[in-house]
């Protein structure tokens, strides 16, 4: 199987799109808002259920509510991780990342984005032939959706 770096496209989604953008951002508002999203349906289908939990992580965020994931709610709902990273989830995606990438992380899961949290993301950046920045971007999100960990 090859690696597709653009495997999510982070287009813009809202209520009847379907794909793998929908199921990415279905999990990771279940990551963020599990006690809010607890019973979000992971299929891929962007249906009621994803709009409320959609509405409520915008809020949280303090973006419009309108129910749509564009570019400002995915910079949240797919984050671009790395030491500067600073919103209202910080510790649950550093955390999930740390989790993610535990074959190559040998820390603790603290939800701190440090040297060997970034360590951790230039090996598996080097061994899925991505740019060995030590942040975790779209390309990286898009490569451990596929399944490479």
């Amino acid at each position: 199987m090859a690696i597709d770096k653009d495997y999510l496209s982070f287009g813009i989604i809202k209520t009847g799109s379907k794909g793998r953008d929908v199921k990415f951002a279905q999990h990771m508002l279940y990551i963020f808002m599990p006690s809010f999203c607890y019973d979000l349906n992971e299929d891929g289908v962007f249906g009621s259920k994803t709009e409320k939990c959609v509405k409520e992580f915008q809020r949280r965020s303090g973006l419009t509510q309108d129910g749509i994931i564009g570019t400002d709610t995915w910079r949240r709902l797919g984050p671009t991780l790395s030491p500067s990273y600073n919103f209202w989830n910080k510790t649950a995606a550093i955390r999930y990342l740390q989790g993610a990438i535990y074959n190559r992380y040998k820390g603790q899961i603290d939800g701190v984005y440090g040297y060997a949290t970034e360590n951790a993301v230039r090996s598996f950046q080097a061994d899925c032939g991505l740019k060995q920045d030590g942040i975790w971007g779209h390309q990286c999100w898009s490569v451990h959706e596929q399944g490479y960990i």
